[in-house]
């Protein structure tokens, strides 16, 4: 068998392993005695024999027992059959999770007769390829090893000598700097060595990948320069911005992963430049058989493998390990890539028994066919654990350089039903995907972005790998619709180059077992495109097997009210970022949705009644909406984990006491319009203390609304906002808008002392401030128009003043404070503090718009570095080194 054989064996093998497991859930059984299922139980039944069967092969089939090329197709056939068993099961788990008929007992008896009858002629054909006795293959139990990041090792030669020519300022214009070599040599890691270096005041960092469009490249280096965005389809008008800003500029740029030879291209995309500083630079990293970076010398490649697979600490080897560590480093073939995925599959295990088995499996002589991929890749991910195998398979549907947040990639993993946890664990599923994620990251097969650090990206030869695994499967529509065929289940495509054109999807009418269809970009931009309404209405309708729908970032206002009835295997639907005014009514239907996201649709003013038939619901993003409240029976939705926003309504929809049942709630949550709530009873309801998992809370009123002065004379607002206190365990805090006289007792508490951030703006009534100076882990301190505060007194510190010899130092742990448009605030008071200071940790101060403030602050300030005072023209600053013994910067 090839390599592709391989491969979607062991992706087949995971499949099972998940089938597998829905086929014994408990909750069949009761589904089969309420609706009196007998022959289905049966056929069921006969389905999990065959399932076992098959299993058992897979499970003991080994790469020296696979030498017929006919097997690749049989794994293709078996793992479709297997595709089309889980959509079959997934409806009866919906029907028995409802508990009422919404398909007829005969349509899934024909179904479920259909799947069998494929398994049982695909289960016939096992006697072919299993004539010799089989050994077990070697698996290992997932564990989660990230060591953090690590420092480049190697390469230090290359980067001096390029270097050198970088900050060489004699040329007469602009120089370009090739950095070429196979694959997986280093290439990007030493113009990432380069790119850290301070010599460029200007930076930009442009994954190119395999095409070049002139247009989409110059667009892409403009929003990299300047942050911001280009509208416009015009390459002039984008070449003299470009121009314009680069004008008289020093700076670099890097082009990683550059395929095209095209001059005619190279000239135009250069145009630009031309009246840039000449010490400017391009770097292009590129691919050729004329390799010009070589593979590193054996000793380097030692030390990354090393690093890799034991970790910075510990890095002696016994005997046995330590010889088979060489033949494995001689393996990777110089190339940094291969070191670090093949460091990060031997970390698992100290065993020489199983780093002699890797080093000894047939896959590194097997014939690769027409496939190009490093024989290090294709081992490890042989030897991946099941579970991540499917998960990583499926990250093929991302372009190369595409660049993907660890949470999302999570949510969609666990809508496609690729995260399992064994039985008794009570993990979140998002806890299991996040290890998953981890793992990943460790064997070096996800890394870092250089430019967004907190998101990741595949090198081109791992997403390679992670194409091959997928097979036909999973496919990334591009220019050629060549490899789309009826068995592809999940598909991704760039939205920004099929805006309005409904012929390129017409290939979709074939593809009815679609379970993905997203659109991405290669760019981080909150740029709206078109999508041609035949695609929308109709095409859609049509793919009935949908887990995971997206059409973010489409310019629609509305959905037919019909378009979800028939999708009810959806449990991802992304539509941030439309002008979507409300949803559709038959969202109701997504039985299994668990992930909705609505961020950024600034249009959007309700939600229809008919999400809160969503049980599967446990996250959803309503960021920057305009909903006015929650639908009425919003408190339904008890699975929830991830609520951002909850817009308290004003009695037509959901009241603040509908929070009362979410129990599960965490991360952070939004609460608008608190004006609207009834009473302090709405309030104590709503429990928030109770809500653990919370880790950040934004409490907001509304003083612009005409109804508030009618609510402010008829409750204490101050004892509502006391009865909102959330537990002592949250780390971000926002109050704005507050319409109260002073603020809760449980603000100055010092059981809060995992607050890290504190922010308080807009609250005009309020004459004091509370004793923030006893949160013990505050480190980010806001405070803006806050009309009627005149004077910052003791309290600020403590709440008793003359206990300070008794008390803790005040503000133990802040970094950063800010007072911004205080239009009053007069005085600031000193205080006396036993054995040290005020502000023991402040290193920026920010005084923005405080007009009548006229004493310094008050206090010696041993670590501030940065204090800015702006449109506080009456304070007067004393610049005495024994006050501000550090200062660095004053404006």
């Amino acid at each position: 068998m090839l390599v592709e054989g391989i491969i979607l064996s062991a992706f087949l093998q995971a499949l099972f392993k998940a089938l597998f497991k829905s086929v014994m859930s408990s909750i069949f059984d009761e589904f089969f005695r309420v609706r009196e299922g007998k022959e289905m139980k049966v056929i069921l039944g006969e389905l999990e024999t065959k399932l076992l069967t098959i299993c058992a092969w897979l499970s003991y089939a080994h790469e020296e027992q696979i030498t017929n090329q006919a097997v690749e197709d049989w794994v293709n056939k078996l793992k479709d059959a297997v595709y089309h068993a889980e959509d079959v099961l997934d409806d009866i788990y919906t029907e028995a999770s409802l508990g009422k008929e919404t398909i007829s007992l005969k349509i899934l008896l024909d179904k479920l007769t259909s799947v069998k009858m494929k398994l049982d002629s695909l289960a016939s054909e096992i006697e072919v390829f299993s004539q010799l006795p089989t050994t077990p293959t070697h698996t290992k139990r997932l564990t989660t090893s990230l060591i953090g990041e690590q420092r480049p090792i190697g390469r230090q030669t290359e980067k001096a000598e390029i270097l050198k020519l970088l900050t060489n300022d004699d040329n007469s214009k602009i120089e370009v700097l090739a950095i070429v070599g196979i694959g997986g040599v280093g290439k990007t890691t030493l113009a990432q060595l380069l790119y850290d270096e301070d010599h460029f005041p200007l930076k930009a960092w442009i994954h190119v990948s395999e095409k070049i469009d002139v247009f989409s490249l110059t667009k892409r280096i403009f929003e990299a320069v300047t942050r911001g965005t280009f509208p416009f389809e015009d390459l002039n008008q984008l070449h003299l911005k470009l121009e314009e800003r680069l004008k008289k500029k020093k700076f670099l740029l890097v082009l990683d992963d550059m395929w095209s030879e095209s001059f005619e291209d190279w000239n135009l995309l250069c145009q630009p430049f031309a009246t840039a500083a000449k010490e400017s630079r391009i770097i292009v990293t590129t691919r050729s058989h004329h390799v010009a970076t070589k593979p590193l010398p054996f000793g380097e490649c030692w030390s990354i493998f090393r690093e890799q697979a034991l970790g910075p600490q510990e890095h002696d080897l016994n005997r046995e390990l330590g010889e088979l560590a060489e033949q494995v480093v001689g393996k990777c073939q110089g190339l940094p890539l291969a070191a670090k995925v093949f460091g990060g599959l031997l970390r698992s295990s100290r065993e020489g028994e199983y780093w002699r088995g890797i080093l000894n499996s047939k896959i590194w002589t097997l014939p690769t066919g027409s496939i190009n991929i490093l024989p290090v890749l294709q081992v490890s991910y042989h030897y991946l654990p099941l579970p991540l195998k499917r998960c990583f398979a499926y990250c093929s549907i991302f372009p190369k350089g595409y660049v993907f947040e660890k949470e999302r990639v999570v949510l969609l993993w666990m809508s496609e039903g690729l995260l399992h946890k064994d039985e008794g664990n009570t993990e979140r599923m998002e806890a299991v995907g996040d290890e998953y994620f981890s793992e990943l990251v460790s064997r070096s097969l996800f890394q870092r972005d250089i430019i967004a650090t907190s998101k990741f990206t595949m090198h081109d030869l791992i997403n390679e790998l992670a194409q091959f695994a997928a097979g036909e499967f999973c496919f990334k529509y591009e220019n050629q619709i060549q490899g789309m065929s009826g068995k592809t289940r999940h598909l991704s495509y760039l939205r920004d180059q099929y805006s309005g054109e409904a012929m390129k999807f017409e290939v979709l009418h074939g593809v009815k077992s679609l379970r993905t269809f997203l659109p991405l970009s290669l760019k981080d931009s909150s740029q709206t495109c078109c999508l041609n309404n035949m695609v929308r209405d109709k095409l859609l309708r049509g793919l009935t097997c949908l887990r995971v729908l997206s059409l973010s970032h489409y310019k629609f206002t509305l959905l037919p009210s019909d378009i979800f009835k028939r999708m009810r295997h959806i449990r991802y639907l992304d539509l941030s970022r439309t002008y979507l005014k409300t949803l559709p009514t038959s969202v109701g239907f997504l039985y299994n949705l668990q992930t909705l996201l609505l961020s950024y649709c600034p249009n959007l003013i309700q939600l229809e009644e008919t999400i809160c038939n969503l049980i599967s619901l446990t996250y959803i993003d309503l960021t920057a909406t305009k909903l006015n409240q929650m639908p009425k029976s919003f408190g339904k939705l008890t699975r929830l984990q991830t609520l951002t926003t909850f817009v308290v309504s004003d009695g037509k929809g959901a009241a603040i006491s509908a929070l009362k049942d979410l129990t599960k709630l965490r991360g952070k949550l939004a609460i608008l319009e608190l004006h609207r709530v009834k009473g302090i009873s709405d309030a104590e309801e709503a429990d928030l203390e109770g809500k653990t998992h919370l880790k950040e809370i934004n409490f907001t009123w509304r003083t612009s609304d005409p109804v508030m002065g009618i609510i402010s004379g008829t409750r204490n607002e101050d004892a509502l906002f006391d009865m909102l206190r959330p537990h002592n365990k949250i780390e971000k805090l926002t109050v704005d808008k507050y319409y109260g006289n002073s603020f809760p007792r449980w603000m100055s508490d010092p059981s809060f002392s995992s607050i890290v951030y504190l922010s308080l703006s807009e609250c005009q009534r309020c004459t004091s401030l509370p004793s923030l100076g006893r949160l013990a882990g505050l480190k980010e301190l806001h405070i803006s128009n806050m009309r009627d505060l005149v004077r910052i007194g003791p309290e600020f510190y403590t709440s008793n003043p003359k206990s300070q010899g008794q008390d803790q130092q005040p503000f133990w742990s802040l970094e950063m404070l800010t007072f911004e448009d205080m239009p009053n605030w007069a005085e600031w008071a000193d205080v006396e503090v036993y054995g040290g200071t005020l502000f023991p940790m402040l290193q920026k101060l920010f005084i923005v718009s405080c007009p009548k403030l006229t004493s310094a602050p008050p206090g010696l300030f041993p670590c501030l570095l940065s204090l800015h005072t702006c449109k506080s023209e009456s304070i007067v600053v004393q610049l005495d080194a024994p006050k501000y013994p550090r200062l660095q910067q004053l404006n």
